[in-house]
């Protein structure tokens, strides 16, 4: 049985403003050719056949363009139209330039766990704060390698329980003791206002999957701690202000997420936040997530 092989190519070709010429389809059968290729790249797709039964000289070279769609673009699949969030549009415009700056980006909250801490800083505590108010980044290479110098701002509460209170001694000294008898309802916790200045290296993973680490240095500006008690019904409060805080501590960052748009972050804090004998010793662990990462 004679064996055939149909190819049928529909070639249509748009003219251009200048002729306003418009080509029909052609349509090719060919029997038995002696090479048929096909040829794919992003922008382009080509045709090739030579050869045909009675006709060796025969040969069709079609070549034609292949328009990529928006939503195949990597960088815009995660690109949220979110407050803080950067589109996808600005983020390509940001990397034509070495550096680019951006405002109010990484908004970022979540819960602080003390770890190797003195009695009375076992419970949890809370964060919120702007990594980025300000930020420079630099596009190191083509696979999505960052460099990024940021200024922020941050505060952070910590609870005081376990039967503790926060004091102070006569030295000036932020003390924990335990709660008095006579006390009802007493609780008392520890603000942290505090500048922030992020180095990070950033790396796209996958599409718009991105890991980012690096150190934050951290400048103390104002720590304040606060107690609340009741003694037969009548409710009392205290402010403990002017404490020795270390002005500079060092914070280690991992985030992991989706590039501009969302990310959970983890936080160590080595240091102690207050200088030797100056207050309680304590380290800790911050979980949460981050807008506009």
């Amino acid at each position: 049985m004679r064996t055939k092989i149909l190819l049928s190519v529909g070639l249509l070709f748009t003219a251009s403003a200048m002729t306003a010429e418009e080509r029909s389809d052609t349509i090719a059968q060919i029997e038995k050719p002696i090479v048929v290729r096909i040829i794919s790249s992003p922008d382009k797709k080509r045709i090739i056949v030579e050869g045909r039964e009675g006709q060796p000289d025969y040969n069709l070279d079609y070549e034609s363009s292949v328009s990529k769609a928006p939503a195949d673009s990597a960088d815009d699949m995660w690109a949220f139209n979110l407050p803080f969030a950067k589109n996808a549009e600005q983020n390509k415009l940001r990397r034509r330039n070495n550096p680019s700056f951006d405002a109010l980006c990484d908004v970022y909250a979540g819960g602080v766990i003390p770890t190797e801490a003195d009695r009375g800083f076992s419970r949890a505590g809370w964060e919120i704060g702007v990594l980025n108010a300000i930020r420079s980044q630099w596009h190191l290479s083509r696979c999505g390698t960052d460099l990024s110098l940021g200024l922020g701002i941050q505060y952070r509460s910590f609870n005081i329980g376990d039967g503790m209170i926060l004091g102070r001694s006569d030295a000036g000294r932020l003390t924990l003791m335990p709660v008095p008898e006579e006390y009802d309802k007493a609780s008392s916790k520890l603000h942290t206002f505090s500048l922030q200045i992020p180095l990070t290296l950033s790396q796209k993973i996958y599409k718009a999957f991105t890991i980012e680490v690096g150190g934050v240095a951290m400048l103390n500006t104002y720590t304040t701690g606060s107690c609340k008690w009741k003694i037969d019904n009548v409710e009392s409060q205290m402010s403990v202000k002017n404490l020795h805080q270390r002005l500079l501590t060092v914070d280690a960052l991992a985030r992991i997420g989706w590039r501009d748009c969302l990310a959970f972050y983890v936080r160590y804090s080595p240091m102690s936040q207050f200088k030797p004998h100056h207050g309680p010793q304590y380290d800790s662990v911050a979980i949460g997530m981050s807008l506009g990462f």
